[in-house]
């Protein structure tokens, strides 16, 4: 199996830990599934606790991963964010965002 599409099963399947290994090994982070979602994306969609849904998305940012990519329909990871209702993860990437800046 690719390493990129490894990424994607590890993130959705929520197995942090291959995640960060996939990450933290240079895979491209801005690879999309079929509905166009990146990495970035179904990391904000991940059902676990908080704190290791934002250590797996501080780890695609510091990585270099595309905040501002847009999947099929137009949304961005901070819509994703905001659709799992995850104000600490919304407030992470807006803080994000403020710094990048």
């Amino acid at each position: 199996m690719e390493q990129n599409t490894m990424l994607l099963k590890a993130l959705t399947s929520c197995d942090i830990k291959l995640a960060k290994i996939l990450i933290e090994g240079g895979v491209n982070l801005n690879i999309k599934n079929p509905a166009g979602q990146t990495p970035l994306m179904i990391a904000c969609l991940m059902n676990v606790h908080v704190n290791k849904k934002i250590q797996v998305i501080k780890c695609l940012l510091g990585n270099g991963v595309d905040i501002n990519e847009t999947d099929d329909s137009g949304r961005n990871a901070m819509m994703y964010a905001s659709h799992s209702k995850s104000t600490e993860v919304i407030d992470f990437l807006n803080v994000f965002l403020v710094c990048k800046t």
